[in-house]
């Protein structure tokens, strides 16, 4: 939560790189900015809509007719952004993770590591988009 809050470990560096490779409308158009792009927006559904966007739920009824439970499957648009940061981070086991806390959020939990994974992998993207050319992609948009 600590980028929601401007207090990420690298926020300056998050809000240059987002002003400069995040458009206001659609996909960036680098696989950097597109994956800053991803993971903000699963950050902003999960604190200004509890991640209920992220899923698409399904009720589930037995054999009688009598409800069971919802079925709670990450909706295509956002399986994507999920995909995009995974690639770019090549951490599948956290972006899996985070998967799971989103759908704990969705439910109406708040998984205590939410807060620290969300961080961790807008972390992992500032840091791979600045060790490779960030500051080059900057530099030539200015």
């Amino acid at each position: 939560m600590k980028y929601w809050n401007g207090e990420g470990k690298h926020q300056s560096l998050h809000s240059l790189y987002f002003h400069t490779l995040v458009p206001d409308f659609g996909e960036a158009d680098t696989p950097e900015g597109e994956a800053l792009r991803a993971i903000n927006k699963i950050y902003y559904d999960v604190y200004n809509n509890g991640a209920c966007n992220i899923f698409e739920t399904e009720e589930v009824y037995d054999d009688d007719g009598d409800y069971e439970c919802e079925e709670y499957t990450v909706s295509d648009f956002y399986r994507n952004l999920f995909d995009t940061i995974h690639e770019f981070t090549c951490d599948g086991s956290t972006v899996h993770a985070l998967i799971g806390m989103c759908k704990s959020c969705a439910q109406g939990y708040s998984p205590s590591a939410l807060d620290e994974t969300l961080d961790e992998l807008v972390d992992k993207v500032i840091e791979k988009i600045h060790s490779t050319n960030g500051p080059a992609l900057v530099q030539a948009r200015q």
